[in-house]
């Protein structure tokens, strides 16, 4: 059973209210707020990820809805990664455009490069693609070929998941953080 007050899910509503907050922010472009927003759509896609990795079968659609729903559904695992495949997909879109996102010193990431946010997604998009490949070999193959089209993290430079777990320290209870890398544990979807 997947607990939704744990710290994970803490981080997801964090990034929901961040998405919120950059929707209401005046001062920001219409540009700025599109590529701010797809950027935390890829954290959460790569955090939701992370859960139905370790859980399987998690408090998808409703969950983050605080006191408003205190026994969330649970969703399938492969109705998870269908629905992240496309929120990726459209958060890659959104960022193609190019342009700016958050400030330089903002993005403690990817320094508001949107270029390489972009190629984030799609890499996420590939893991996610590999990760199905011996339950849906022909979705796999369509996503893989996608993500690799779209263009891919070539290089351990760009690459982002020790920055982002090392920055948010995301516990995944029965998979800790080990030397800041997390440990995964497959669920039916995709073993």
């Amino acid at each position: 059973m997947v607990a939704t007050g744990m710290p994970i899910y803490k981080l997801l509503a964090n990034l929901a209210d961040a998405k919120r907050i950059i929707g209401e922010n005046a001062i920001l472009t219409d540009e700025q707020k599109a590529n701010q927003t797809a950027i935390i759509t890829l954290m959460e896609a790569y955090t939701w990820q992370s859960l139905v990795d370790v859980y399987g079968y998690i408090p998808y659609t409703e969950a983050i809805q605080g006191a408003a729903n205190l026994v969330p559904v649970y969703d399938k695992d492969s109705d998870v990664y269908n629905d992240l495949f496309t929120k990726i997909a459209a958060a890659v879109n959104t960022l193609k455009g190019g342009g700016t996102s958050f400030l330089t010193g903002a993005d403690l990431i990817y320094g508001g490069d949107v270029a390489k946010w972009a190629k984030f997604g799609n890499s996420l998009k590939l893991r996610m693609a590999v990760r199905i490949s011996d339950v849906d070999n022909a979705k796999a193959t369509t996503m893989a070929a996608e993500a690799i089209a779209s263009g891919i993290i070539m290089s351990h430079v760009i690459a982002v998941s020790s920055h982002f777990v090392t920055i948010h320290r995301i516990p995944i209870q029965c998979g800790e953080i080990l030397s800041n890398q997390a440990v995964y544990f497959c669920s039916e979807y995709i073993c």
